[in-house]
């Protein structure tokens, strides 16, 4: 009799990446249950030799995507008030006295607080004691920025899972013959928040009329598009989108030297946060973050 993901145990199909499927209470079944369940969900039969498998897989990350930021974008315009003072901007999250809410549980409303404070950590925000808001100094942000900024947030965990299986599906199909292009579709996270706002707000006026007056510097040096801006706010000296970056770009890193002057607006724990928040998103490796964060503390 076998135990508990017994590496013995029957073979796993191709949607099992390889692996051996699990054995529990005289029961095999595959440790990628459920993530395969919500793909027929939202694709249908799921075939190896399926030479479209990868389009689908794109295009249905691509509305989860603009799902999660039009559902995000929208608890930060309820939950999130903005303000600034001078070259700072703070900001409060409450629950909303919204009538669209009043059937939310307390502890939903709760978890959605929750989860809007972790990303304005993950976008620069710290908690102020003495004034009980979240403040990010030297860095004026507007209301529809910081919105849009949450979303981008959410995004990057959202979906980053269910991307990084099927990337794995797409290398599983070349071993039959059938091209990868999932690695070419590099532009689908952009794609999916390509319409931020709804339209039943001026927030969308407002986006765009940022997006025409987009300058050099903020595009991208080897691609030409616009860097996003939660790029450009965790990283104001980037040249490059995250498509095009690479770990030894140190453009795209933050200059420890320069953290350590006296007339640097940011200090040693800001900036050990902004190294916190790359490493989250991947954007930095662990190592990397290791030896940044030494030579900031040293």
């Amino acid at each position: 009799m076998g135990w508990f993901g017994n590496s013995s145990q029957k073979q796993g199909d191709e949607f099992d990446l390889g692996q051996p499927l699990l054995y529990w209470s005289n029961t095999y079944f595959s440790r990628y249950e459920y993530i395969k369940k919500y793909l027929e969900s939202r694709i249908g039969h799921l075939s190896i030799q399926d030479a479209d498998l990868q389009s689908k897989m794109s295009n249905m990350l691509i509305e989860d995507s603009k799902g999660n930021f039009k559902l995000w974008t929208s608890y930060g315009k309820d939950f999130v008030d903005v303000k600034t003072d001078g070259n700072n901007t703070l900001i409060q999250v409450q629950k909303p006295n919204n009538p669209k809410y009043k059937y939310q549980s307390e502890w939903e409303l709760g978890s959605i607080v929750r989860s809007l404070r972790r990303s304005l950590h993950y976008i620069g925000f710290e908690w102020n004691r003495r004034h009980k808001t979240y403040l990010k100094r030297n860095s004026k942000m507007t209301f529809d920025e910081v919105v849009q900024a949450i979303g981008i947030d959410k995004l990057h965990g959202k979906t980053s899972g269910l991307e990084a299986y099927c990337s794995q599906v797409a290398y599983r199909q070349t071993l039959h013959g059938i091209p990868n292009t999932w690695s070419q579709d590099k532009g689908w996270l952009e794609k999916g928040v390509g319409e931020p706002f709804g339209s039943d707000s001026g927030a969308e006026k407002g986006r765009d009329e940022k997006q025409s007056d987009v300058s050099v510097d903020d595009k991208c040096t080897e691609c030409g598009k616009e860097i996003p801006l939660l790029r450009r706010k965790a990283l104001p000296s980037a040249k490059t989108c995250v498509n095009c970056s690479s770990p030894e770009d140190s453009k795209d890193k933050i200059d420890i030297s320069e953290s350590k002057s006296s007339d640097n607006p940011y200090s040693k724990v800001e900036q050990l946060e902004k190294l916190i928040a790359l490493r989250n998103k991947g954007e930095i490796s662990p190592e990397e973050f290791d030896n940044l964060k030494k030579e900031l503390l040293s």
